[in-house]
């Protein structure tokens, strides 16, 4: 029985030694690759270039179209009342205070995004409490994620509709 053992165990350390001599001599040198000098390379972007120069784009009618977007008078808000369950829709001028209520809004910028873009309307309003001039709510509200950028105060909610 002895013995058994013994064989065992010597073809045990065998087969170790011969794993360990067989990675030894399969393995490789790793090779170090060189350090890339980030400034050196030019964003692929700007090696694009437009070869075709029959299509001509006209400057002016992008800023049009970029005035036109950005030329925001007003912009429409939703106020709901949440014991009456109505829902107020409201034109406000930019830069002037509204009061509705309790709450007095007072809408800074409107922004609709370009047609090339994602469709977003958002606008930055500052919602204040009337009584003690309390912010309630100053920042980005956007259209297309109501819950996350709509007030959220103990008898109304507010949302953005659009800009026009």
């Amino acid at each position: 029985m002895k013995s058994g053992n013994l064989e065992t165990k010597f073809n045990f350390l065998f087969l170790f030694i011969f794993f360990l001599l067989t990675l030894s001599v399969n393995s490789e040198e790793v090779q170090v690759s060189p350090l890339l000098k980030l400034d050196e390379i030019s964003p692929s972007y700007e090696e694009v270039l437009d070869e075709d120069l029959s299509i001509i784009i006209d400057d002016s009618q992008t800023k049009q179209r970029s005035l036109e977007v950005d030329n925001v008078d007003f912009v429409i808000i939703s106020i709901l009342n949440k014991i009456t369950a109505n829902v107020l829709e409201v034109k406000l001028n930019l830069k002037e205070n509204y009061f509705h209520d309790e709450l007095r809004i007072y809408p800074i910028y409107c922004k609709i995004n370009e047609p090339n873009e994602r469709p977003e309307v958002s606008a930055y309003l500052n919602i204040y409490d009337k009584k003690n001039n309390d912010k309630l709510f100053a920042g980005w509200m956007l259209k297309t994620l109501p819950s996350v950028s709509s007030l959220e105060h103990s008898l109304y909610d507010v949302w953005i509709n659009d800009c026009i």
